[in-house]
């Protein structure tokens, strides 16, 4: 028979959804949990966030952005289930929820892995005025378009 002596004093690492949701919360921000399964059991998972508190937003019909963690080196993994690791960034997506055949979403913000106060803060930052919020995504992916072309920004005046 064998005898297993307790392990004391160990610390096991929150998961990326715990450890987001805990600085959600003190924002005032609940996020909803949203996944799908892939062949073999796996699964992507990632959390939804409405304008408002309340049951999961109808992401056709009303505004949502979507907070997922991955490893640059393994972009196939997109998950909130593990520890964050030093490599890992975050990733935010807006979308609109204008129709469901009109339905745009757009890049965010990204973050390091390690930075989720910063996240956080841009989530609630995002709830109090998503209009300011969607603009400064299109600027920064305007931005990022004309340096990719080499060609200049566009005048948007």
């Amino acid at each position: 028979m064998f005898e297993f002596e307790p392990v004391q004093d160990r610390v096991i690492d929150p998961t990326a959804e715990q450890a987001l949701r805990a600085l959600l919360a003190a924002q005032g921000v609940t996020p909803h949990r949203d996944e799908d399964t892939l062949i073999g059991g796996q699964c992507n998972s990632w959390l939804v966030i409405g304008l408002a508190d309340g049951d999961l937003p109808d992401t056709a019909e009303q505004p949502h952005m979507l907070v997922t963690l991955h490893n640059p080196t393994e972009w196939d993994e997109v998950t909130i289930d593990r520890p964050v690791k030093a490599a890992d960034e975050w990733s935010t997506v807006i979308g609109t929820g204008t129709s469901e055949a009109e339905n745009v979403r757009m890049p965010g913000r990204s973050f390091p892995g390690s930075d989720l106060a910063a996240l956080a803060a841009y989530v609630a930052a995002w709830r109090c005025n998503p209009r300011a919020v969607q603009d400064e995504a299109m600027a920064e992916l305007r931005i990022w378009q004309a340096a990719v072309l080499n060609a200049d920004t566009p005048d948007n005046t």
